[in-house]
């Protein structure tokens, strides 16, 4: 077979013929706020339509988020409602179950997207069956 025969295509793309090649993604948000947020939350409304998107382009999302959000991704969290911002500040520790009931089911997915921040990267750096992303939102 010549180089010219065989063609490498990334996950996701079209190989040529037409089709589209959906990656299984998972996008992890903070667990304060809905997605999207009832108000205040550029982070969550952000996702929002990072999840919706991807889906609306044919990709099989799964979106770890607090509970009460909606999504057009299979929506996943252990909160059935978000904790709130007062949370964060007073119980960030409420963050931990969140993030690990995402990163345990990391080999589910061909990417992880996280935008939790500092509790997601410091878990991320050990993923090695699962391409991570980071997005840290602020300064």
């Amino acid at each position: 077979m010549s180089t010219t025969d065989a063609k490498i295509h990334a996950p996701g793309s079209s190989n040529g013929d037409g089709a589209r090649h959906p990656l299984s993604i998972a996008l992890l948000a903070p667990c304060w706020l809905t997605v999207p947020p009832e108000g205040y939350g550029g982070i969550e409304a952000m996702v929002a339509r990072l999840a919706d998107g991807l889906v609306d382009h044919g990709h099989d999302v799964t979106l770890f988020a607090s509970g009460g959000s909606e999504t057009k991704a299979n929506l996943e969290s252990p909160y059935e409602d978000a904790p709130g911002m007062a949370e964060a500040v007073h119980k960030p520790y409420l963050e931990f179950p969140h993030v690990l009931h995402a990163y345990d089911q990391a080999d589910r997915f061909a990417v992880l997207h996280d935008h939790t921040f500092p509790i997601g990267p410091s878990i991320g750096s050990r993923v090695e069956q699962t391409a991570v992303v980071h997005t840290v939102h602020g300064p």
